[in-house]
């Protein structure tokens, strides 16, 4: 069932659970949130999965590019917000600075199964099942990536109209 919330509660309680690996894994893990953030009518623990799945494809790429410790080993999550055909929208953004996705895995990224990772290390159905809880919120999954620099995950909803606010 869904319920209001805010995607700045969901973060946090996200990164609780993840924050020992990042920091085992020499990683720094940044949050950012760009203003006031309307809440987001949603079921909160898929909403969870997706940043969890987006959040260990991450880790998975900062760790293929800097095995040691290095600066740029740096994940951010990014909360903001936009207009869009006359609504507003909540965006969450996950960027790391890994290798970035090929042109080729580009195309297939979110097909079930489809994985670039080496065999054993993926199941290739994270971001397909991410792409599906988005699309089952009225929402959007998109990515944008320059390979050898950078990664972004956005995970797009609609903004719930708060009571008393004008529309």
């Amino acid at each position: 069932q869904t319920e209001l919330a805010r995607f700045e509660d969901i973060v946090q309680r996200t990164l609780l659970l993840v924050r020992y690996t990042f920091q085992r894994d020499r990683i720094v893990l940044t949050t950012e949130v760009l203003g006031p953030l309307p809440p987001v009518r949603c079921r909160v623990q898929q909403i969870q999965q997706v940043l969890m799945n987006l959040l260990t494809n991450a880790r998975d790429a900062v760790n293929e590019r800097y095995p040691e410790k290095a600066d740029d080993k740096v994940i951010r999550v990014i909360l903001s917000h936009f207009e869009r055909d006359c609504a507003t929208w909540v965006r969450m953004t996950v960027e790391d600075h890994g290798p970035g996705i090929s042109e080729a895995a580009a195309t297939h990224l979110f097909e079930p199964f489809f994985t670039s990772k080496p065999a054993g290390k993926g199941t290739g159905l994270g971001l397909s099942i991410s792409l599906s809880i988005a699309r089952s919120h009225g929402g959007e999954l998109t990515f944008e990536s320059e390979p050898g620099k950078y990664t972004r995950f956005h995970l797009d909803l609609k903004a719930e109209q708060e009571p008393g606010l004008p529309a």
